[in-house]
């Protein structure tokens, strides 16, 4: 690093009387040094880049892959969308349920929707499963739709009153929901994620919607919770799955 004291030859030196002398005055009156003062050489940054990176190669942890081990039942390309508010894992938890769909020998995707602000405001995902490739990637009629929050209803209530009869609505059991043709089940989805952990609403949703549609086993929604998260997470969620199915199955 270079601090460089000078005069300006161009404008400054002309309008007024400071020159050589005062300027080194001036440098010695707030006690600075001259010269090199420190010399601590170290390599260009694309090379030290480069070695840091060769270096911890051996470390880089490997994201499992998603092999196939369960069956489905999906015949057709089906589109699912969950809506509820940031911090509620919304998309983190869509992921681990497509990934579980890959699980079961589906193909998958994922396109989320959520604002620029930090735990507040709404969250929500689509994610289309099917049997074939996937060329069309948008949901412009959902299969399934699930809102367990305030937020996601707000932003969701325009589609919701758009839903087609063929489609079937879980929704949290306190929401109030607005006039829609859809199949609407009740489900106590906050109160059940409460004794489990209340991040985990979305898996106990998804897991409540993996129970009654037979779309693959919950099985796989439990491998891809436990493959994928930490342990401490995993042995969380995997209980939110569990109590998921157990709403639908009483």
């Amino acid at each position: 690093m270079l601090d460089i004291w000078e005069l300006c030859t161009a404008y400054y030196s002309p309008r007024n009387k400071i020159k050589k002398k005062e300027l080194y005055d001036l440098i010695e009156s707030y006690g600075f040094q001259l010269g090199l003062l420190a010399n601590k050489p170290r390599s260009e940054y694309s090379v030290h880049y480069r070695d840091a990176y060769e270096a911890g190669k051996s470390v880089i942890k490997r994201k499992p892959t998603i092999d196939k081990k369960y069956s489905n039942n999906v015949g057709k390309q089906t589109g699912i969308v969950i809506a509820g508010s940031a911090g509620q894992k919304i998309k983190s938890t869509a992921t681990l349920f497509a990934e579980a769909s890959i699980f079961s020998g589906l193909d998958a995707t994922q396109k989320d929707d959520y604002p620029i602000t930090v735990m507040t405001g709404h969250s929500l995902a689509e994610i289309i499963v099917s049997p074939e490739r996937i060329d069309y990637t948008a949901i412009d009629s959902p299969d399934y739709f699930i809102v367990i929050s305030e937020d996601g209803l707000k932003r969701a209530r325009p589609r919701i009153e758009k839903l087609p009869e063929t489609c079937t609505l879980y929704a949290e059991e306190s929401l109030e929901l607005p006039e829609t043709k859809a199949k609407i089940v009740r489900l106590p989805l906050n109160e059940t994620a409460k004794k489990v952990g209340r991040l985990s609403i979305a898996v106990v949703a998804l897991a409540a919607v993996l129970a009654e549609t037979g779309l693959f086993p919950i099985e796989a929604f439990e491998t891809a919770i436990s493959t994928f998260q930490k342990a401490k997470i995993a042995e969380i969620n995997v209980k939110a799955a569990e109590a998921g199915v157990e709403l639908v199955s009483t």
